[in-house]
């Protein structure tokens, strides 16, 4: 296996490793052991894969706020507008007049 192929293979993903100590209560602690015990797997097996799901899960909910934010904009805009329009029926109001004939 080459070098170049252990970026491209996506199997190889965690090839190097870093080594981390970190402090965790206790308590989080004994439910990380308890779940490893049931999935039968190492301990710190399950902590890297929780750990990727918490980021992955955090990157999603990041990747919505500007199209969230660019929304609301959107609609700040819209109001504003209706407040500045002319005098008559909306658009709406003239289109959902004709459907109405219709029937």
């Amino acid at each position: 296996m080459s070098l170049a192929s252990l970026f491209v293979n996506r199997e190889h993903r965690y090839t190097w490793r870093m080594k981390a100590t970190i402090d965790i209560p206790d308590d989080l602690y004994r439910k990380l052991s308890a779940r490893s015990e049931e999935q039968g797997r190492p301990v710190d097996a399950v902590a890297v894969e929780l750990l990727q799901r918490g980021l992955d899960q955090g990157m999603e909910e990041t990747d919505t706020s500007p199209r969230v934010g660019a929304i609301e904009h959107m609609l700040r805009l819209a109001h504003e507008f209706a407040q500045h329009a002319p005098p008559g029926p909306t658009a709406t109001e003239i289109l959902e007049a004709d459907r109405n004939r219709l029937e």
